[in-house]
């Protein structure tokens, strides 16, 4: 069954948006270095890394966010309790902290399917793997030696793994059918809930 009638997922586009911060400082690379030294650049690419990589795990929690309540938003009393409580162990986008977050609303493993041209799942976890724990060095104060290639090409990836990640979800919850009737309404459901309180 195809749930026509929800509405688009946004977290795609919201994260290119947040990615215009990274971008924006990766122009300005070329003012910051006349004026200053190397150094001051690998500071810049470290910064500009680890950017990049909060903007990736709050890509990952808006689009669980966002397809949680497209999925039970019209079957489960306070979906944004559920929501809370699965994303309070949320942190850096691991591929296996992002499958066992998905696997919250009915997707299990999600990530075998985000793959693209001459990338196969497997690969795509590897990089991600590699590329989270390389931000973890930079936050963590460990010497780390970054270049403008290794920010840009993180930042592809970025794009690259998300909108596949996106594509595969927005898929699966399309034509996912619960199988349970769809509530009256909240305000029912709550009233009968808290009249087995009284």
């Amino acid at each position: 069954m195809v749930n026509s009638n929800k509405k688009d997922l946004n977290s795609y586009d919201n994260l290119l948006l947040r990615l215009n911060d990274a971008r924006q400082l990766l122009d300005s690379h070329s003012e910051i270095l006349r004026k200053t030294n190397r150094r001051s650049s690998v500071a810049l690419y470290r910064a500009i890394f680890v950017l990049i990589c909060a903007h990736l795990e709050a890509f990952v929690e808006e689009l669980y966010t966002e397809t949680a309540h497209r999925l039970l938003d019209d079957y489960v009393w306070r979906v944004q309790d559920l929501i809370d409580q699965a994303l309070s162990t949320f942190s850096n986008p691991q591929p296996y902290r992002i499958n066992r977050l998905f696997v919250t609303i009915g997707f299990p493993n999600i990530l075998k399917f985000v793959s693209w041209q001459g990338t196969n799942s497997k690969s795509v976890s590897k990089r991600l793997t590699g590329y989270v724990e390389l931000r973890n060095s930079i936050a963590h104060g460990r010497s780390v030696s970054i270049n403008k290639a290794k920010v840009v090409g993180f930042m592809k990836f970025v794009k690259l793994f998300s909108r596949n990640l996106q594509h595969w979800v927005n898929t699966f919850s399309a034509v996912t059918n619960l199988g349970l009737p769809a509530r009256s309404s909240k305000k029912s459901s709550e009233e009968n809930l808290e009249s087995g309180y009284r």
